[in-house]
C-alpha cells in the first residue's frame, strides 16, 4: 500500500512538472501582432476610391456649410457694412449727389446715414436667400458634381449663382425694399433727392435704391460664398468631416 501511495504522488509530481511551462501562459495576456507603421500624411480613407455618390454628397455638405455661414455673416448688424469688399455704396449716378450734398451744411451728416440704412436693409433680408439655396444644392446631380470638383475654386459658386440668381432678385427685392423703409432710408433717399434737385442746374436723378440695393446685396452674397468655397477646397482644417477631406483631398 505504501509503495502504492509512493507511485501515485510519483506520478502527480511528473505531470506539474511537465504542465509547468503551460501553465505559466495563462499569466501573460495574449501577444497583440506588432502594429503597422504609419506613414506620414496618408489617410487610411484615402486609399478607397470616391464614388458618384460621394462626390455629390461631399459636395453637397461642402455647399450647404459655406451658403449657412455666408447667410449667417451678413445676416447681422455689420455683416454688409462691416466688410470693405460688400459694404453696398450709393449707385453710380448718385455720386454727383453725394460730391454735391457733402459741400452743403447738414448734407455729410445725411449722406453717412444713408449709406447706413441702405447696408442695414441688406443685412436684414440676407436670411432669404436660405431656402433658396438649400433647394438648389438638393437638385445637385451626379454630373453636376463632377463639373464641380474638377472645376475652378468658386466653380460650385458659380454654378449656385446661375441657378439662383432670378430667384433670388424676386425674392430679395420686397423685404429690402421693406427693410429701406423700416430703418429710414426710404426717407432719407427722398431728402437726399429733394435736396439735390434742389440745387441750381445740376441734373436732376431718381435711381432705383431697391434695385440698387438688391443687386449690390446679392453680388456680396455670392462673394462670401465663393470665400467659402475657396477656403474649403484649399485649406484642409476647413474640411470639418471625413467626406469633405475625402472629396477635396482627391485633388490635393
Amino acid at each position: 500500500m505504501k509503495k502504492y501511495a509512493i507511485y501515485v504522488l510519483t506520478v502527480v509530481v511528473g505531470l506539474c512538472l511537465a504542465l509547468q511551462p503551460l501553465l505559466g501562459l495563462a499569466q501573460f495576456p495574449k501577444l497583440k501582432p506588432p502594429a503597422l507603421p504609419q506613414v506620414p500624411g496618408v489617410n487610411a480613407n484615402a486609399a478607397k476610391p470616391l464614388t458618384e455618390q460621394d462626390v455629390v454628397k461631399g459636395l453637397k455638405e461642402a455647399l450647404q456649410r459655406g451658403t449657412e455661414t455666408a447667410v449667417s455673416s451678413l445676416n447681422k448688424t455689420d455683416g454688409y457694412l462691416g466688410d470693405a469688399l460688400l459694404r453696398i455704396a450709393l449707385p453710380e449716378e448718385a455720386e454727383r449727389v453725394e460730391q454735391t450734398l457733402r459741400a452743403l451744411p447738414g448734407g455729410p451728416a445725411l449722406m453717412d446715414r444713408l449709406k447706413v440704412q441702405m447696408n442695414r436693409a441688406a443685412e436684414q433680408a440676407a436670411a432669404q436667400a436660405r431656402p433658396i439655396f438649400l433647394q438648389a444644392i438638393s437638385d445637385l446631380t451626379i454630373q453636376d458634381g463632377w463639373n464641380i470638383l474638377r472645376g475652378d475654386s468658386v466653380a460650385a459658386t458659380t454654378l449656385l449663382r446661375e441657378r439662383t440668381q432670378q430667384a433670388l432678385l424676386q425674392r430679395f427685392r420686397p423685404p429690402i425694399d421693406q427693410a429701406l423703409d423700416q430703418v429710414g432710408a426710404r426717407q432719407t433717399w427722398q431728402e437726399v433727392m429733394t435736396r439735390y434737385n434742389q440745387v441750381p442746374l445740376v441734373q436732376q436723378v431718381n435711381p432705383d435704391l431697391t434695385g440698387h440695393v438688391t443687386e449690390r446685396a446679392l453680388i456680396g452674397l455670392f462673394r462670401k460664398v465663393a470665400q467659402e468655397e475657396t477656403r474649403i477646397r484649399k485649406l484642409p482644417a476647413a474640411r470639418v468631416s471625413d467626406l469633405l477631406r475625402r472629396v477635396f483631398g482627391s485633388k490635393s
